[in-house]
């Protein structure tokens, strides 16, 4: 499932005991780092943030997957600009 606001999965590698999956790194982090700069932000940057989380999540859903655990823990910036994020960490 590929899509611009959905973490990519690089590859899957599998032991008799694990299955390792391996995902692409963005230069980012976790949204949460920028909480205070995200309750400074404008409504229009603000709306851009939420505009790209539901984007996301009208994707998942459109193919029958639930995330399972949405917070600013998995919601992760692929760049240093808050509105491009991504969603992370299915459950």
């Amino acid at each position: 499932m590929k899509h611009k606001t959905i973490i990519n999965l690089s590859d899957v590698y599998e032991d008799q005991a694990n299955i390792y999956l391996v995902f692409h790194q963005y230069l980012g982090c976790e949204i949460n780092y920028r909480y205070e700069e995200i309750l400074s932000s404008t409504e229009t940057m603000i709306a851009k943030i939420i505009y790209k989380l539901l984007e996301a999540i009208h994707h998942i859903h459109s193919h029958n997957v639930i995330h399972g655990n949405i917070c600013l823990d998995n919601i992760y910036l692929k760049t240093d600009k808050l509105f491009d994020l991504c969603l992370a960490n299915f459950s």
